[in-house]
C-alpha cells in the first residue's frame, strides 16, 4: 500500500526464453531436443518456467548436466540465491535427492545427494532419448 515514488513498481518484465540441455564443463553431445519457457522479472527477482524434451542424444556425454539460456545473468553462481522445483520423466539421476539450482551465471543444474551423503552435480550421462523435464526456478540478477 501507500503512495509516492517509494511504492512505484519501476522494473517489471515478462517474456519467453529457449531452455536447452547442455554439458557444462565437458564435451557437448549431439542432442535433438525441443523446449519452451517464459519468465517474469520484478526488480532483481527472475522466475522462469519451462520444459525440455529430448528426442535423441549421441556422442560423448561428459560434464555436468545443465539447462542453458537463462534470460538474465544470475548475480551469483553455484546455487546461491536460487530455488526451484522440477518434474522429470526418464532422467536417470545418480543420487536420490535432486535440487534444481543456478550453475554458473547463465545456466542451472541439478545438485543432489543420497540421504546423508555428499552433494554433487548430476552429469549429462543421466540423459537418454525421450527424457523430459518441467521446472520453475527463481533467482536474483543485477540486470
Amino acid at each position: 500500500g501507500g503512495t509516492g515514488a517509494a511504492n512505484l513498481l519501476s522494473d517489471y518484465e515478462e517474456g519467453t526464453w529457449s531452455p536447452a540441455f547442455v554439458s557444462i564443463g565437458g564435451t557437448q553431445p549431439s542432442i535433438t531436443q525441443s523446449g519452451s519457457g517464459s519468465y517474469t522479472k520484478v526488480g532483481q527477482l527472475v522466475t522462469v518456467i519451462g520444459y525440455v524434451t529430448l528426442s535423441a542424444i549421441s556422442g560423448t556425454t561428459t560434464g555436468t548436466l545443465g539447462i542453458a539460456g537463462l534470460p538474465f545473468t544470475s548475480i551469483a553462481s553455484q546455487g546461491y540465491f536460487a530455488s526451484g522445483t522440477q518434474n522429470v520423466n526418464g532422467i536417470d539421476f545418480v543420487r536420490t535427492h535432486s535440487n534444481i539450482t543456478v550453475y554458473g551465471t547463465t545456466s542451472f543444474g541439478f545438485l543432489s545427494n543420497n540421504s546423508g551423503g555428499n552433494w554433487g552435480w548430476e552429469l549429462v550421462s543421466a540423459l537418454s532419448a525421450s527424457d523430459e523435464i518441467r521446472f520453475n526456478i527463481s533467482y536474483l540478477t543485477n540486470s
